[in-house]
């Protein structure tokens, strides 16, 4: 995991596991400051690191636009399940030629 901070202030974090970007969160007050840009460049500049693999995350739809502007390709829709509550996702991939 990984942190965006200003002045002791958290604005946004990362999580990277494997080839896998797990999150990336921007506090709502700091959307627009190109904080969510620098967390994605640090997730896959670290889930890229050590092979060759297609870069993966799982985002909500409304987010699908963003990882698109990174390279991002949807793979798979689907929904998820969690309390009761259905989430429709889309599985995206970074192809290798983005990462090299």
């Amino acid at each position: 995991m990984f942190v965006v901070e200003e002045e002791g202030t958290l604005l946004g974090f990362g999580h990277v596991e494997d080839e896998a970007v797990l999150a990336i969160f921007v506090d709502p007050d700091a959307a627009g400051r190109g904080v969510g840009s620098l967390l994605l460049a640090h997730a896959v500049q670290e889930a890229a690191s050590d092979h060759s693999r297609p870069v993966h995350l799982t985002a909500t739809l409304n987010a699908e636009g963003f990882y698109r502007g990174f390279g991002f390709e949807p793979v798979e829709h689907k929904v998820l399940v969690k309390g009761g509550v259905e989430l429709p996702v889309v599985v995206m991939e970074l192809p290798e030629r983005w990462h090299e």
